[in-house]
């Protein structure tokens, strides 16, 4: 029988899932094109204070900085700021936009509904809206899903066919909005 691989885990072809079994953290570190990141930011014109959770090489906190918004803060694991455990002293922040790590997308998640007023997820669109766990902690920390902007695939990320955009959430009821960018 032939073999396929998946995430790194070889599957015989008639028994293939849909998906590797587990997101592994070495392969859940995808960064945002810079120009995309820009067009998202662009897109969403967030004010205040902001919070970029994963800043990675800065495809999205330097664009924010760019735009000169009143206040920008950032996380990033491998330079020691651990947002899954980073103390914000109570900190309301209105706006966090990121492109969380795979394997962490519930914990940040979870914290990021703690912190914002205003979220924006980049990534493939299933991480959110195809799991009731996450539809219903979106639900219990009464956010809603405002708007779901569709993108093409960035080069170089292979998404398993799930499609990718940006998840925005507030706690403002009304219709969804779905575009692509």
């Amino acid at each position: 029988m032939e073999e396929t691989k998946l995430g790194g885990i070889k599957f015989p072809k008639k028994s293939r899932p849909l998906s590797p079994p587990k997101n592994s953290p070495d392969k859940d570190i995808w960064m945002t094109p810079r120009d995309l990141a820009r067009k998202i930011v662009c897109h969403f014109q967030p004010s205040g204070y902001i919070i970029e959770p994963c800043k990675g090489t800065g495809a999205f906190y330097d664009h924010l900085t760019a735009y000169s918004y009143e206040h920008v803060d950032w996380c990033e694991l491998s330079e020691g700021r651990d947002f899954l455990n980073w103390n914000f002293r109570d900190k309301n922040y209105s706006w966090l936009i990121t492109n969380p790590p795979f394997s962490k997308y519930a914990d940040f998640l979870e914290k990021s509904l703690s912190i914002a007023s205003n979220i924006v997820f980049y990534g493939t669109v299933c991480h959110i809206l195809s799991l009731k766990k996450r539809l219903r902690l979106i639900k219990e920390a009464g956010f809603f899903i405002r708007e779901i902007l569709y993108t093409d695939t960035p080069k170089g990320w292979n998404t398993g066919g799930f499609a990718c955009g940006a998840i925005y959430l507030n706690k403002q009821p009304g219709l969804c909005k779905i575009s692509h960018l």
